[in-house]
């Protein structure tokens, strides 16, 4: 029930603004966080993506009719040991139980699973995360989102590597995925056909403050649904078996 309620009734689709990207630092364009949390929750998109302690603070901005859903993240990525640096990650931790994603307000929850940490850490320490936070987050009935990252420094963005992710990502516990966008339409395609849930794909790099306005404007123009680019910005397929439509095109207003 909470997964369909990221979803657009009529269309099946969705699209959401990925704001959790602060546990380094404070994101380019990102560094007044009331100003930006004002916008994103008066925006027409249908969630929100947002760390936990910004989860915590932001909760009473979600309560008024018509708010995004507000998707929590359960874990963090280490970039660095000095705050600012990004680059490869270095670590992965989980840093909010599932209770406490619900008790701030959350509609569903989200991990990570960076691909290709090579000597950074052990991979597997990855798997037993995200199984384990996907099975908690099913126990206090929240939907989680599992999120193949290519960020590790032996990742390679490549259309096999992010369908073989994809499937991972499921048999990890996932509701719904969030990917990268294979280079061919294709590859997408057959993601969205054969998963047992919806598919977000990544729609761009991180935005200044002046593209979340204008992206939020064209959000509202044409209501909501669709595809579109973030600050982060993602587009979502609800899959269904035997849709044979183009993945990723923009539904009508």
């Amino acid at each position: 029930m909470r997964t369909n309620q990221l979803l657009d009734a009529e269309t099946g689709r969705s699209v959401m603004l990925a704001f959790d990207h602060g546990g380094g630092g404070a994101p380019r364009g990102g560094e007044h966080l009331p100003a930006v949390l004002d916008l994103l929750t008066a925006s027409a998109v249908q969630g929100v993506l947002l760390g936990p302690g910004v989860s915590r603070a932001a909760g009473p901005r979600f309560a008024h009719p018509g708010a995004p859903a507000m998707i929590t993240a359960l874990d963090a990525p280490v970039f660095s040991d000095v705050p600012g640096g990004h680059g490869v990650v270095r670590g992965h931790r989980r840093v909010l139980s599932a209770r406490g994603a619900l008790a701030y307000g959350a509609t569903a929850a989200k991990v990570l699973v960076p691909i290709g940490p090579g000597s950074a850490y052990d991979f597997a320490d990855t798997f037993e995360l995200v199984a384990a936070a996907c099975e908690e987050a099913h126990e206090v009935g929240l939907p989680v989102m599992v999120e193949p990252a290519l960020w590790g420094e032996n990742a390679v963005h490549d259309d096999t590597v992010i369908a073989h992710s994809a499937r991972q990502a499921w048999e990890l516990g996932a509701d719904m995925i969030k990917i990268h966008a294979p280079r061919e339409t294709r590859v997408l395609g057959e993601i969205v056909e054969r998963s047992v849930g919806p598919v977000f794909v990544l729609g761009g790099d991180p935005a200044h403050i002046r593209g979340v306005h204008r992206a939020r404007r064209r959000v509202d123009r044409r209501g909501r649904g669709g595809r579109g680019r973030r600050p982060q910005r993602l587009g979502a397929r609800r899959a269904r078996p035997h849709d044979r439509r183009a993945p990723g095109r923009r539904a009508r207003p």
